[in-house]
């Protein structure tokens, strides 16, 4: 019982860790999605 509360408590703190970092980088969300699209089509074509 106690080792699911546990997991899920850390569970939730990743998820609240991800959500402050998206947050940090949503001004810069445009570059970093156009970045992210730009290295898969390099990826997609291996160029």
């Amino acid at each position: 019982m106690w080792a699911i509360i546990i997991s899920f408590s850390f569970l939730t703190l990743a998820l609240l860790l991800v959500i402050i970092i998206l947050l940090c980088y949503i001004k810069d969300v445009h570059k970093t999605v156009d970045g992210l699209y730009n290295e898969l089509q390099n990826v997609k074509y291996g160029k």
